[in-house]
């Protein structure tokens, strides 16, 4: 197993995006992650599926089925807008909520 300090995360990540997604590295759990500049971004640019490490780098598949047309993708660098719990049946769960951008503001 790799410890946290050993796994290469995207450029411009914040530690605590970091912290927010390594709890559910290698989980059954999905996660929806959103990048962008905070100052720019209208929706930002939208990964969501099962985190794990793959040889050291922290990557993100869709559908872990095995199916020949699912490819696993490095997570994109940063900086991190918003980090969700996907939940069925339910809202996703807030893990992680960049201040500046305005889409995180009620």
């Amino acid at each position: 197993m790799t410890s946290d300090a050993e796994i290469v995360w995207p450029a411009d990540w914040q530690p605590e995006a970091v912290a927010a997604v390594v709890p559910y590295l290698g989980s059954d759990e999905r996660l929806r992650i959103v990048v962008g500049p905070p100052e720019t971004s209208l929706s930002g640019t939208v990964l969501a599926g099962h985190v794990y490490v793959d040889d050291g780098v922290a990557t993100i598949v869709h559908d872990r089925s095995g199916r020949p047309d699912v490819y696993p993708w490095r997570l994109l660098a940063g900086p991190v807008l918003r980090i969700e719990l996907l939940r069925p049946r339910r809202r996703p769960l807030v893990l992680f909520a960049h201040p500046a951008w305005p889409e995180n503001r009620a």
